[in-house]
């Protein structure tokens, strides 16, 4: 649905109740999978399973990624956790992209299950979206933004988070990874 969303800058996915997968059909997220997978940006499994009630690894998330939005064409990394793993290469690409990073334990643990706060920083990462605490200065409406009692100022995707859930206009800006300016929040 994150994914779908950014892709296309809906809200919301009707009109679709039948999957191209055969475990996909008649669920809250079949239309946005089916645009998704339609695109290319997302894929099954050989045997037309989607898995939909499964979360996604860490290693399926940055192939995602890299099908999502071009990507470096460098697939060295860090990761020896990662070396002749089956998404190696997309690691390495989403890894020289800037858009995703190791655990201090200098591992990327391809097979983790991706956390949500991890997927909407590799997301914002991937699209330019760069949100810090200096990127609301001047916005206006600040008293629409929404927040979260369990996501406190501190947590490590405190920004990306509020910039995943908060709908807003930001300022252009010529280099992607600059660091946004927001100009309202709706």
């Amino acid at each position: 649905m994150m994914v779908a969303r950014l892709e296309t800058g809906k809200i919301r996915f009707k009109g679709i109740k039948r999957s191209g997968f055969r475990d996909c059909s008649n669920g809250w997220y079949t239309a946005a999978v089916d645009h998704v997978s339609r695109k290319g940006i997302l894929r099954g499994y050989s045997d037309n399973r989607f898995c939909p009630n499964r979360g996604m690894t860490r290693a399926e998330f940055a192939s995602m990624l890299c099908r999502l939005t071009p990507a470096s064409r460098s697939t060295s990394h860090p990761f020896k956790d990662s070396y002749g793993h089956w998404a190696s290469r997309s690691i390495g690409r989403a890894y020289n992209s800037g858009w995703i990073s190791g655990y201090s334990d200098g591992k990327f643990h391809p097979n983790r299950r991706v956390t949500r706060a991890e997927a909407v920083a590799m997301l914002n990462r991937a699209v330019g979206r760069n949100t810090k605490a200096t990127s609301f200065r001047e916005a206006q409406n600040m008293e629409k933004m929404d927040s979260f009692i369990d996501v406190r100022p501190d947590h490590w995707a405190y920004f990306d988070i509020l910039d995943a859930a908060n709908h807003h206009q930001v300022k252009k800006k010529s280099d992607k990874r600059a660091v946004d300016e927001w100009l309202k929040v709706f």
